[in-house]
């Protein structure tokens, strides 16, 4: 793009981070300067019904939310045709976004060996805060890794912020689902075995304190606790070692 279109206020700069379905740009509110993270839908996810509607259900769930350890959602939208047509095809027509809070990197990015007991302390206290939070609220994270969770500088003690709510559920809500509406999500190395069996009836804040500890585990042997050369073998060594 010859010149990076505009969100309302905010005007695109460049790529941060892509994932599988989305892509997160980093932007600037052109009036105060202040940078920002904008994540926006990819072109064909923007097609699918589900995907959508977790995206949408996301900005609900974060928008419900107020703690210093959750990212913070500054404003939402649809990519309108004009801007779409600007962007010589990166962006379509319709595709959600969200305005975030903007973070220097990941936890992912943290050289582990370099930690001592009072830094994964303060990792895990400040990530069991915004666990709280959510669970107080009736939500399960259900995605808790090292890549959703948020490092930023500055003035302040909260320098972790918990995001990615996309696969989150409110727990009333699922249990009054059909014993045979399951559908698995989370990440493999760190989910709880009965994300893994796919039953999301018997999932609740104790399924996010299961990740925690993979997470915990993660700071302290800079891996996880369970490896294997297939998804399905580090699946098995959840059910089968946990």
């Amino acid at each position: 793009m010859t010149t990076l279109p505009k969100l309302g206020p905010f005007r695109l700069q460049r790529p941060l981070a892509k994932g599988g379905m989305a892509v997160v740009w980093r932007a600037v509110h052109e009036r105060h300067g202040e940078p920002v993270a904008i994540k926006i839908m990819m072109g064909e996810q923007a097609r699918k019904e589900r995907v959508v509607d977790s995206f949408h259900r996301e900005v609900r769930v974060v928008a419900r939310m107020n703690h210093p350890n959750i990212v913070p959602i500054f404003d939402y939208g649809e990519i309108p045709e004009e801007v779409a047509e600007h962007s010589e095809g990166h962006l379509v027509v319709g595709s959600p976004y969200m305005v975030m809070e903007l973070a220097n990197s990941t936890l992912a990015h943290i050289e582990y060996e370099k930690l001592r007991w009072h830094h994964v302390h303060t990792i895990l206290v400040q990530i069991l805060d915004a666990l709280a939070h959510a669970h107080a609220r009736g939500l399960v994270h259900r995605d808790l890794k090292p890549d959703n969770v948020l490092l930023r500088s500055g003035e302040g003690d909260a320098k972790l912020k918990l995001s990615d709510f996309g696969v989150v559920y409110a727990i009333e809500s699922v249990r009054q689902r059909p014993a045979d509406d399951e559908v698995i999500t989370g990440t493999p190395r760190f989910m709880a075995p009965e994300q893994i069996r796919g039953r999301s009836r018997q999932q609740g804040p104790w399924t996010d304190l299961y990740a925690l500890g993979c997470l915990a585990y993660w700071l302290s042997a800079g891996e996880p606790p369970f490896s294997g050369q297939s998804v399905a073998e580090i699946l098995r060594c959840h059910l089968l070692k946990s």
